[in-house]
């Protein structure tokens, strides 16, 4: 494994927001703040007095309630959620995926001359690998490039290509065991 110091890693997540145009389901958030409802809540759950909160002067804790399915935001599609089988066994729900998988060398699959709809094909995905002269090898994270991200928070976004069953078997085949995308799903709408 490379030195961490030679990596160069890079944030691609999508922060959760309320009510995001870019959810088909949006998440809901309600802010609790430090005062009336964070102070209860302390109480309530803890027994805490505002007298006893000295350093934040009688304030309670601010908190997030979210209300969310786990496919909003930046996520990570574990096999089951594309069926309860995979390869005749039982799917790997997201707690069963290696977490080191998640960590290792990507390589950005440039598609974006690929019109909403359209399926990216293996040729599709030989076409570009040749074109940056690269040859996935196995545990490759593969990074498709559609240019949907230009077009988060807004109706506009699920216009969009994707890979189809013999463009995502074909990575398979390559050793490949995640696959990320700049749009809301990896297949086509």
């Amino acid at each position: 494994m490379p030195d961490l110091n030679d990596w160069k890693i890079v944030d691609l997540s999508v922060p959760l927001a309320h009510q995001a145009t870019s959810e088909p389901m949006p998440a809901e958030i309600d802010y609790i703040t430090h005062g009336e409802r964070g102070l209860e809540q302390m109480s309530n759950l803890l027994g805490v007095r505002p007298e006893d909160l000295v350093y934040s002067e009688g304030l309670g804790w601010a908190v997030e309630e979210v209300r969310a399915i786990t496919q909003t935001g930046t996520h990570v599609d574990a096999p089951y959620h594309y069926g309860p089988k995979s390869e005749g066994r039982p799917a790997r729900t997201i707690d069963q995926v290696p977490l080191e998988w998640c960590f290792a060398p990507g390589v950005v699959i440039d598609v974006r001359h690929k019109a909403a709809g359209d399926m990216i094909t293996v040729e599709d995905l030989q076409a570009a690998l040749e074109r940056i002269e690269y040859a996935l090898k196995p545990r490759d994270i593969v990074l498709l490039q559609t240019g949907a991200d230009a077009r988060i928070d807004t109706p506009e976004y699920f216009q969009q290509p994707g890979l189809g069953r013999e463009g995502t078997l074909w990575l398979v085949e390559q050793g490949v065991h995640v696959i990320g995308i700049d749009a809301y799903t990896l297949d086509r709408p």
